[in-house]
């Protein structure tokens, strides 16, 4: 598997986030996880449950099947899955650069 390059994605996450405004359950939304922590911060939000990179979108679908099949993947693989956890009414936020 390719790691996806996660300070990548802590550079312009907020920047991507601020463009998706006319998006309905992104408009208020903000950035969750240790990525986005300042060094000596503690995040308060989802605090120790191994939250790495999500946006809260108040979208609450069933992940259930989903979580099972990656659980799944990571025994296979031998591999943890480098976005951490997902919480209720979160979704996992990837950015990958255009090498074009």
């Amino acid at each position: 598997m390719c790691e996806p390059d996660l300070e990548y994605m802590k550079t312009h996450a907020q920047a991507i986030l601020n463009m998706a405004d006319h998006i309905p359950y992104l408009k208020n939304s903000h950035l969750c996880g240790s990525l986005f922590q300042k060094e000596g911060e503690e995040e308060e939000e989802h605090k120790g449950e191994g939250v790495i990179c999500t946006v809260p979108t108040e979208f609450y679908a069933d992940h259930k099947d989903a979580l099972a099949a990656l659980k799944a993947w990571e025994e296979a693989q031998g591999i943890k899955w480098p976005l951490g956890v997902l919480p209720e009414g979160h979704e996992f936020l990837c950015i990958v650069p255009n090498l074009r």
